[in-house]
């Protein structure tokens, strides 16, 4: 299990999940393809007009396994566009569309990756056809909830430091707050099928508003 003590950060994990054995990867190994681009667009561009224009370019919703994105908190305007292929073209709307750049990210089981997740979870609540998430605002729900991922999506938790924060925007008149966790720390790959899966697809919920990235670190 991981620790619940909100005042440790960060947080290291227990012993099982550190007995690893080779962590080195070569070309060989089991990788993943992305191809990522920072579009820019005009300053005030919000989170879901972005997502609507990536949408519209390539087919499909954020999380689909077309495409993912985030902000880039440091350009105003700026968006990360992950996809599994190779993409030439210009966006709608943008100022700025650079070519993809390709990486292989390692995967051999075994392989320990530093990496950063910004990410929503929390509880699903229904009402009618509405579904909205009431997200987790502790230390212990976070660090429980990245546990509970880890067989699924095909990883063993390290070290793991949890800062909760606000993707803050204005669209359409209406201004939007949604809470979030920022996840850093370091993780083991179990499966490489089931990680590549998440590279893609991302994690949590209100990936349209570019949440979900797991982004694997040099």
């Amino acid at each position: 299990m991981l620790p619940t003590n909100p005042d440790q950060s960060p947080s290291v994990y227990p012993k099982e999940f550190l007995d690893t054995g080779q962590r080195t990867g070569t070309r060989a190994d089991p990788h993943a393809e992305v191809f990522d681009a920072a579009v820019t667009f005009a300053a005030k561009t919000s989170p879901i007009t972005a997502h609507d224009r990536f949408s519209a370019f390539f087919g499909d919703k954020a999380g689909s396994g077309e495409f993912l994105f985030r902000r880039d908190d440091t350009v105003e305007g700026c968006y990360w566009v992950r996809t599994p292929r190779p993409w030439a073209g210009q966006l709608e709307g943008a100022l700025l569309t650079p070519e993809p750049q390709r990486s292989l990210i390692q995967l051999a089981p075994g392989l320990m990756h530093r990496f950063s997740l910004q990410v929503c979870a929390g509880e699903e609540v229904v009402s009618g056809n509405v579904k909205r998430v009431i997200p987790y605002t502790s230390h212990s729900q976070m660090y429980d909830w990245f546990d509970a991922q880890a067989v699924r999506y095909g990883y063993a938790p390290l070290l793991a430091d949890v800062a909760f924060t606000a993707l803050e925007f204005t669209h359409g008149g209406q201004r939007y707050r949604i809470p979030h966790a920022l996840i850093e720390g370091a993780l083991e790959v179990r499966d490489p099928d089931k990680l590549r899966l998440r590279l893609l697809h991302g994690m949590g919920s209100y990936r349209k508003v570019g949440l979900g990235m797991l982004r694997l670190l040099e």
